[in-house]
């Protein structure tokens, strides 16, 4: 997330937002953070895989299969993903549509995608 004014990253940590540099105070103000989806009316957290948006690039041969083993070590929020440009035939139970095509995965669990 991104501070509109002054074009600096923020992070959240328990509930707080935190400037990127600074983890030890939080920011008071955070009417004015542009999410990542550019809705910014209501200020809302994004939880992202190993600190980037979009997650880490996944560069494969058409045709290889893949194995991604997602470990939810968020405390208290299901997880799932969902895989943008993968054609899932007959897998769409491995698609992370949370409470539509998979349950999400609790925390302190984890669940292998192929």
């Amino acid at each position: 997330m991104m501070n509109e004014n002054g074009k600096r990253l923020v992070k959240p940590k328990n509930g707080q937002l935190y400037d990127i540099g600074d983890l030890n105070t939080p920011l008071g103000n955070v009417s004015d953070i542009i999410q990542a989806d550019g809705y910014y009316q209501n200020p809302r957290l994004v939880i992202v895989a190993n600190n980037s948006l979009p997650g880490p690039t996944i560069n494969v041969t058409e045709g290889q299969k893949v194995k991604v083993k997602v470990i939810n070590k968020l405390l208290s929020e299901g997880v799932t993903v969902h895989w943008h440009g993968v054609v899932q035939k007959n897998t769409n139970f491995m698609d992370g549509v949370s409470f539509i095509n998979q349950c999400p995965i609790s925390p302190g669990s984890s669940f292998t995608y192929e």
